[in-house]
């Protein structure tokens, strides 16, 4: 935790995948203060994915954490997020969603127990 998960309408090249997961990595941890040891982070290619009634390349972003979420936090990350998938998928930041969630530690799960116990 946190975890940051990208689908994207746009097919990146296989020698930028690693890179961009680090780069996101990068921002959430860099920007939330969390430890990078629990950071995970997922790209998938979506196989539909339409925002509005154009077929301009799109992405939707799922940042889940435990507590570090908060107004100011979340402006930060979506300005960073969306200036790197513009930057690395050319994807327009008013084609962007991301959605911040945070989650109580009794319910997310790690090592056959969870952050709360």
């Amino acid at each position: 935790m946190p975890y940051i998960g990208v689908h994207t309408s746009v097919t990146p090249p296989d020698t930028a995948i690693g890179t961009m997961i680090e780069r996101m990595a990068d921002v959430v941890t860099d920007i939330t203060g969390k430890a990078r040891s629990h950071m995970m982070t997922s790209l998938s290619r979506a196989v539909a994915m339409q925002l509005g009634d154009d077929d301009a390349p799109c992405a939707y972003v799922d940042l889940r954490g435990i507590g570090g979420l908060n107004p100011e936090i979340n402006q930060r990350l979506s300005d960073a997020i969306g200036a790197l998938l513009e930057e690395t998928l050319g994807v327009a930041p008013d084609h962007v969603y991301i959605t911040f969630t945070s989650v109580d530690a009794t319910h997310w799960g790690w090592n056959r127990t969870t952050f709360g116990a």
